[in-house]
């Protein structure tokens, strides 16, 4: 499942998915990341979810706290976070890992 609230970038990754011939069933949402996640609640739970919203948005804490509220984790499962600067709250959840790569840092969680 891919979410991206950018037309562009939606179009982008359905182009990019298919000249790399991805067998596997894949859907691809141009929509909100609040709409997106309250979509999924009670259909899917992820083994694996990324996120990497635009920067300044500073919005991982409220996503975080949504996929912990509606329960879209299976057991075991991670979230893998990029970001710049921003405070992020893991109440919920145990840090696993937490790495700067440049100007980016990448932090990976599990539900508690």
């Amino acid at each position: 499942y891919f979410s991206d609230n950018n037309i562009i970038v939606t179009k982008k990754l359905k182009e990019l998915l298919n000249k790399i011939k991805v067998d596997e069933e894949y859907y691809i949402y141009n929509s909100d990341y609040k709409k997106m996640l309250k979509e999924f609640s009670g259909k899917v739970k992820f083994d694996i979810i990324f996120l990497d919203p635009p920067y300044d948005y500073k919005i991982l804490s409220k996503c975080l706290k949504y996929i912990y509220e509606l329960n879209l984790l299976n057991d075991n499962g991670i979230v893998i976070l990029e970001y710049e600067n921003e405070h992020i709250d893991t109440t919920n959840y145990n840090e696993i890992k937490d790495k700067k790569y440049g100007s980016k840092y990448v932090k990976i969680v599990e539900k508690i």
